[in-house]
């Protein structure tokens, strides 16, 4: 069925998409889009109520989402980065105020980075008349953003993605040097707990990969209790969270980070866009959907962060 012009004015986008989505003919009504839904290339813009589940899911399966700070912003937005070392004093009536004298304002300009990947669904599910295809190509996307989110938080170069936490030059700060290559000491997570500073330490929980928290459940003290809690996935009272990306345990790594992640900004530029595409994968019978976001992300205050970095 295709849609006459003249019915189109009442052919809400949503709707339009949904049908665009499900490969069937949207007849003269994709005109009308051309001008603000549709790109250059032809992908189609998410609406907002399917951006809004395409980011709680993303929320949902992405650990950095739910620990980082998340901003939406517009493209080449300019995001001011502040310390908070200001320091107040007792006065009298008639006396001076005191002023802060070092400038703790630094300008970072939000790079727009492109985050993509291709997702395909059968035909089955595609030409079902009853299967709403639309919820699981979101889902899909989500998943496969969710993924290369958490590998940025801590890898991001900064080069064409974010930076992350581990980058050497605007990442996390190194708290203190492991005496060995291959094995950390209960002593030594005790001294990287209080080399974050007490105002960021009240949130701040570990981060590691399965192999670095599998040895860690094994460190004890000197009269043989475990520094890892396993019921509460906690040590020294603070909340573990998995991140495999982390390196493992080995000469010259920093496996182990402990800081206040809410001084990580992710600045998520509200336009996603898709694109149904039909031939591509005709042989496998499936329909493949691009889709691509955009979002950048950097560690406001490094100081909040602290990494055990082993010996070389």
């Amino acid at each position: 069925m295709s849609i006459d012009m003249k019915d189109a004015i009442t052919f809400d986008y949503e709707t339009f998409l949904d049908w665009t989505l499900k490969l069937k003919d949207t007849g003269s009504a994709e005109p009308l889009y051309k001008k603000d839904k549709i790109d250059c290339h032809g992908d189609y813009l998410l609406p907002s109520d399917y951006f809004d589940d395409l980011s709680n899911l993303i929320k949902e399966y992405s650990d950095s989402r739910k620990i980082a700070t998340i901003n939406r912003t517009k493209t080449h937005a300019v995001f001011f980065k502040y310390d908070t070392n200001d320091v107040a004093e007792f006065i009298a009536e008639n006396e001076e105020y005191p002023e802060t004298t070092a400038n703790d304002w630094t300008r970072y300009k939000v790079q727009v980075n492109k985050l993509g990947t291709i997702i395909k669904v059968d035909y089955e599910k595609v030409y079902d008349k009853e299967y709403n295809v639309t919820p699981v190509i979101i889902d899909k996307f989500a998943h496969a953003f969710a993924v290369a989110e958490d590998k940025a938080f801590i890898l991001g170069s900064g080069n064409k993605q974010p930076i992350g936490i581990l980058n050497a030059e605007k990442g996390a700060e190194i708290g203190l040097t492991a005496a060995s290559k291959e094995a950390i000491t209960y002593d030594e997570i005790v001294d990287l707990y209080f080399s974050l500073d007490k105002k960021y330490r009240k949130n701040a929980c570990f981060i590691m990969n399965d192999k670095t928290a599998c040895a860690l459940r094994k460190v004890v003290d000197s009269t043989g209790n475990h520094i890892y809690n396993d019921n509460k996935d906690t040590i020294l009272g603070k909340p573990v969270v998995i991140f495999n990306d982390m390196p493992d345990i080995g000469e010259g790594s920093t496996p182990v980070a402990f800081g206040d992640y809410s001084y990580y900004h992710f600045f998520i530029i509200k336009d996603v866009y898709i694109k149904p595409l039909k031939e591509l994968y005709t042989l496998e019978e499936q329909v493949g959907y691009r889709g691509y976001e955009r979002l950048d992300g950097v560690l406001s205050k490094q100081d909040a962060v602290k990494l055990i970095k082993m010996a070389e």
